[in-house]
């Protein structure tokens, strides 16, 4: 509290203001997120000037081995629940998982169309070339929930799923590369994010998935016990559930939890 002396020589007492959080932060975030974490971290930084973000990505799976591993950072943002809730479970988290931010999937090809896809049946066609994520990622368990209710879909082929397997050029570490590959046109065919199909805009054009297949990815993100800025990480993490962080996040395709 400081003290106001006024004309009248009365002396009045004013609130100190509460210093915002302040410090360095290292978010590990998801390969999906490059494009609206990029703009994110500038609008933060703009309202938090004591903050400082530090962002690096890669699949979520990968960044929760490296946390496990004691690699230093004070939060991670993954494309599932389910890896920042295995670090909870390990005791490695200051909290547990807040969910910010849903997306779907896509059926991408690349502009102009080379192979002539025109829905999601024609990908069991044999000798396409299609992109993927790896197993083991986030987006390649959600591809393969996306293939196995395809595959139930009235009039599509038997075996369908495994005939997409057979036409799988390659399994990417992470989205990020994924997306690279097609736009590259390294593939006839890449099955991604929503929100990265709309980034990538008219570098693209996505195939129309029949109703009842819609597969949603949870973006959930944690602050890890080792953090060294706990105040300024919780910070960050509640304003990612903020007005203005949710309005960033539309304009790249993700939706409210």
């Amino acid at each position: 509290m400081v003290l106001i002396v006024g004309l009248d020589g009365c002396a009045s007492a004013a609130a100190t203001p509460t210093p915002q959080p302040g410090g360095a932060l290292t978010v590990l975030a998801a390969a999906s997120l490059q494009a609206p974490f990029a703009e994110l971290k500038r609008a933060f930084q703009a309202s938090h000037p004591r903050t400082t973000l530090t962002l690096a990505f890669d699949a979520s799976s990968t960044l929760r081995a490296q946390i496990e591993q004691g690699a230093p950072a004070d939060l991670l943002v993954s494309a599932d629940v389910a890896s920042p809730a295995r670090l909870a479970s390990e005791g490695l988290t200051a909290g547990p998982p807040v969910t910010f931010a849903r997306d779907t999937l896509a059926i991408v090809v690349p502009a102009g169309n080379p192979a002539r896809i025109s829905s999601p049946i024609d990908l069991a066609v044999p000798n396409l070339r299609i992109v993927v994520a790896a197993a083991t990622v986030p987006l390649g368990m959600y591809t393969q929930l996306l293939l196995e209710r395809l595959a139930k879909q009235p009039g599509y082929p038997p075996g369908y799923a495994a005939r997409i397997v057979a036409n799988v050029a390659s399994r990417e570490e992470n989205a990020a590369t994924v997306l690279a590959r097609i736009e590259l046109g390294e593939a006839d065919a890449a099955i991604m994010y929503a929100s990265q199909a709309r980034i990538a805009g008219a570098r693209l054009t996505v195939i129309g998935l029949p109703a009842g297949v819609r597969v949603t990815a949870s973006y959930a993100a944690v602050v890890l016990k080792a953090s060294r800025s706990g105040p300024a990480a919780n910070d960050f993490l509640a304003w990612l559930r903020t007005p203005i962080a949710g309005a960033i996040l539309a304009r790249f395709g993700l939706t409210p939890p």
